[in-house]
């Protein structure tokens, strides 16, 4: 066979090859009407996630669901005013969550205070009342902690005292262990 016979074999060759269809899964122009298909999926989980979500009271996870649809379909009404519904239920929540907090805070129930505050920054996490509530507590916590403390000892020297030296932190420390206390005498006392 000639060479100019040999060329047109291989073009014919290549021309049919491409005249068959892709394999699956490779996108071409024909292949990219399977693309609204997979949009359709995707929307479908995501909307169905975001669902989920708002019936687990969930708003903050919910809201990002919603936002990821608007995404993908930014007319779409049903999406937008389900993205409303959660903003008002995250306000709410955190509104709820920081006035139990406070109430508990009044009580001096610092654990249940706690617990409102991270709910309401579960809710909204740009919350900053409840963060600051979060801080607050902490830094009473450490004060009371600090105030709680066992004296130390002073040196007669310093005091100009005679007698007997204030209890140590270890003493305390391994007095105030379960079981090394005498609960009866301790009783007995009050």
């Amino acid at each position: 066979m000639s060479r100019r016979g040999a060329t047109l074999v291989v073009l014919a060759a290549l021309l049919a090859g491409c005249a068959t269809s892709p394999p699956p899964g490779v996108a071409t122009g024909a292949a990219s009407a399977l693309l609204p298909a997979r949009e359709q999926t995707l929307e479908r989980d995501w909307r169905a996630r975001a669902a989920a979500l708002m019936h687990e009271r969930r708003w903050a996870d919910a809201q990002v669901q919603l936002e990821l649809l608007l995404l993908l379909r930014p007319g779409a009404v049903e999406y937008r005013s389900q993205l409303e519904t959660v903003h008002r239920a995250i306000v709410d929540t955190a509104a709820d969550a920081s006035a139990q907090a406070a109430a508990a805070r009044r009580r001096g129930d610092l654990e249940a205070a706690t617990v409102q505050y991270l709910r309401a920054l579960a809710a909204d996490r740009d919350n900053a009342a409840a963060a600051q509530g979060l801080r607050e507590i902490e830094r009473e916590r450490v004060r009371r902690a600090y105030l709680n403390r066992p004296p130390r000892s002073v040196p007669s020297t310093i005091t100009g005292r005679s007698g007997p030296l204030a209890e140590s932190e270890s003493d305390y420390a391994q007095r105030a262990k379960p079981g090394n206390r005498d609960d009866t005498a301790h009783a007995v006392r009050r």
